[in-house]
């Protein structure tokens, strides 16, 4: 009995230290990525082209560098969570699941601002898209890890 109880208590420290490291590492990478996305909408007051086809560089960027934080810090802390305890932590897992699912179509939409000359209305339109995307991982995923 006291064995699976230090065990369990192992998986939990395991998964919030790395929960916990991967939160610090997103939050440094949200000071650097608002900083370039002040900078790209300062762009916009030159030209709205050349602001879209920057936040596609930054939209694209932000997936190649968050993907493996997401995976190796998220996801595999709420591996250990879930191990000690999947009906608690499982809600969780889920969604940085749904992160890991949602993170190629990101990629995809980045691609599309830099490659096609995108009208400023479609790029309003599929920012609403993401912006509720991220609304409803959020309500699923209280945590936010992202």
């Amino acid at each position: 009995m006291s064995g699976q109880v230090n065990q369990r208590l192992i998986f939990i420290y395991n998964g919030v230290s790395r929960i916990q490291t991967g939160i610090n590492i997103g939050v440094m990478l949200g000071v650097i990525y608002s900083i370039a996305l002040l900078v790209i909408n300062l762009l916009g007051s030159v030209s709205i082209g050349a602001m879209i086809r920057g936040y596609g560089i930054l939209q694209v960027a932000e997936v190649a560098v968050g993907l493996p934080v997401l995976y190796h810090y998220m996801y595999r802390g709420f591996n250990e969570l879930t191990k000690a305890d999947s009906a608690r932590y499982g809600i969780g897992r889920l969604g940085v699941i749904l992160l890991l699912v949602i993170s190629p179509l990101l990629l995809a939409e980045g691609l599309y601002f830099i490659l096609v000359d995108v009208s400023p209305s479609i790029f309003l339109l599929l920012r609403v898209v993401d912006s509720v995307v991220a609304l409803v991982n959020i309500r699923i995923n209280p945590s936010g890890a992202l």
